[in-house]
């Protein structure tokens, strides 16, 4: 046997050996078993509208946050409403949310910036000043910071783009305080942070757990579901999960709502915990 058909077979050989080794190995870890799901129903797992464990939680706090661009927005003109801010002045504004906007000199029902935003891109004008001062801002539920977001001259109009926090959910959201001179300020608003829309469904109706965007959810019957949302969800798309065993969802957008359906694999409609995410 030549020296070269002698290589050739022992190198077909090692190669032989090396693919069944890779195959065994993907095949052990295709067949590993999966964790026990919420609705398995499996033993050791939980039955169809047993509580998910505390694993299957969703940590609205570890969700990122989504940045929509607007239309430029005004939801406070002093000048407007509310008049000047003297020195020292501290005053709230409404940023989110559909009222309050008209008495601050903003857009009459606001900016269709949902309540669970947790920052917005402005435009902070000064205008008017009777002498150079400056102004911070910050959320209604902080502490005041030790930074100016705009520092203006006497009579001539300044303007600043911060990305300003908010706090979500609020009455009001947004603190501003005004130093030195007295001014009028013009907020406008270019877009938002806001979380994902995120959550867990309970089978009888409710929000289990999740992003505060998820308002409510309404068992309409038997794996029936209705949930409403902070927006209008036009043109966004429903993704809907069941976690394991022989069940399934689906789900389709009309306006504030989510419509959904859950039921077994032989089409069974059936109360389920189950999950939601929405795509704008």
């Amino acid at each position: 046997m030549s020296t070269r058909l002698r290589t050739s077979m022992i190198a077909a050989v090692v190669t032989t050996l090396i693919l069944g080794a890779i195959a065994t190995t993907s095949a052990a870890a295709i067949g590993e078993s999966p964790p026990d799901s919420p609705n398995s129903g499996a033993e050791g797992g939980f039955g169809p509208e047993d509580a998910p464990p505390a694993t299957d939680a969703i940590d609205a706090s570890k969700m990122s946050t989504t940045y929509v661009p607007i239309t430029p927005c005004r939801v406070a003109d002093t000048r407007k409403g509310g008049g000047l801010l003297g020195d020292g002045t501290t005053r709230d504004f409404y940023i989110s949310g559909s009222f309050g906007f008209a008495p601050q000199g903003g857009q009459t029902g606001g900016c269709s910036i949902p309540l669970a935003a947790t920052a917005v891109a402005t435009s902070v004008t000064s205008t008017g000043a009777t002498a150079a001062g400056r102004v911070r801002a910050w959320p209604t539920s902080a502490s005041e910071p030790n930074t100016t977001v705009l520092s203006y001259p006497k009579a001539v109009n300044m303007t600043s783009t911060p990305t300003l926090t908010i706090t979500a959910g609020a009455a009001k959201q947004l603190r501003v305080r005004n130093f030195t001179a007295s001014v009028h300020l013009v907020i406008d608003v270019v877009g938002y942070y806001v979380p994902q829309i995120h959550a867990v469904l309970s089978p009888s109706g409710g929000v289990y757990n999740g992003s505060p965007r998820v308002l409510s959810s309404t068992n309409l019957g038997t794996g029936s579901y209705r949930v409403l949302l902070d927006i209008d969800a036009t043109g966004c798309t429903p993704v809907v999960s069941v976690h394991g065993g022989p069940y399934w969802a689906s789900a389709y957008v009309a306006g504030s709502y989510i419509y959904a359906n859950t039921y077994t694999d032989s089409g069974t409609a059936i109360n389920l915990y189950w999950t939601l995410a929405v795509l704008c």
